[in-house]
């Protein structure tokens, strides 16, 4: 049986509004789903009032302490100095182990006194050492065979300490010379030092009549013992 035109109009608007109610629940229910899923993936946690709470990055820790540097040691720390260092006072003004050092023409020559207080009277031991090289090369130099390249010179020695309180150390015999790692052995001429003290500085003058005639020294006392 065919209905009525005005039933079918009606018909038909009934199914196009059902049809548009079931595309705006289908498009609701899509919309709630996103904001959902937006909500896991926001990376915010809900309060208790329901608010979105912002999730702070918990701070980094900071750098360990980097050690304190320590200070490079000066250059040749291990070397001994070019000036002997002088040591504390004394008990006796002059027993001791003195020594000076001079560089000239690319050579050192290092004097070395040792005085021993014997009663009244002072017992006097002398060394000498040289060697080449430059101004910084405060030691003998390294010898291939082991140990070190130096002249030495060991003599016996006489001191008077004067009444205006000059010291005098003159060479009076001749005990011993070498050169170490081999060469020729140079003569040695004896010395004759003298000159004011003070302390643990003896300002000296050397004349040995030959090469150190007017020569000036500075000793220092670098041991109260010989």
């Amino acid at each position: 049986m065919c209905a009525s035109p005005r039933l079918a109009e009606r018909r038909a608007a009934l199914g196009l509004v059902g049809l548009v109610g079931l595309v705006g629940l289908v498009g609701l229910v899509g919309l709630v789903g996103l904001v959902g899923l937006l909500g896991a993936c926001g990376g915010g946690d809900m309060g208790r009032d329901g608010a979105r709470e912002r999730i702070t990055p918990a701070p980094e820790a900071p750098p360990a302490p980097r050690p304190a540097a320590t200070a490079p040691s000066a250059p040749g720390a291990t070397v001994p100095d070019a000036r002997p260092r002088p040591t504390d006072t004394c008990p006796d003004p002059l027993a001791g182990r003195w020594h000076a050092r001079r560089y000239a023409d690319g050579e050192w020559l290092e004097h070395r006194v040792m005085l021993t207080r014997r009663g009244g009277d002072l017992a006097c031991a002398q060394e000498f050492r040289s060697w080449h090289g430059g101004p910084g090369e405060v030691t003998p130099p390294p010898c291939p065979d082991g140990g070190r390249t130096f002249f030495q010179a060991r003599l016996r020695c006489e001191a008077t300490e004067r009444p205006s309180g000059d010291l005098d150390v003159r060479s009076v015999e001749l005990l011993d010379r070498q050169v170490h790692c081999g060469g020729k052995v140079p003569r040695y001429n004896f010395d004759h030092f003298q000159g004011a003290l003070e302390g643990n500085q003896w300002d000296a003058v050397n004349d040995d009549g030959v090469d150190d005639v007017g020569q000036p020294y500075r000793f220092h006392r670098v041991s109260c013992e010989p």
